[in-house]
């Protein structure tokens, strides 16, 4: 798992890098253009709301609480 590793390299790892590994890493599991993209458009959206509504923009500073923030504020906007 190149992105696992990478993060062993690096104290600290960017939401950017980590979001880079992962799709380096499926892609290289073969996964189709479609899904690639569909995981890239997500992960980068997820990324978006880190920085802004959070102000994260490291890995370490992502908490359970963080995603049921972020599912909370999207439940809200239905």
């Amino acid at each position: 798992m190149f992105f696992v590793l990478r993060k062993l390299k690096k104290r600290f790892l960017t939401v950017e890098d980590a979001i880079e590994d992962f799709l380096i890493y499926f892609t290289n599991k073969n996964i189709s253009i479609n899904t690639r993209k569909s995981y890239e458009s997500t992960l980068k959206l997820f990324s978006e709301f880190l920085e802004e509504e959070c102000n994260i923009t490291h890995t370490e500073a992502i908490t359970e609480k963080t995603y049921e923030n972020r599912y909370s504020l999207q439940e809200s906007s239905i």
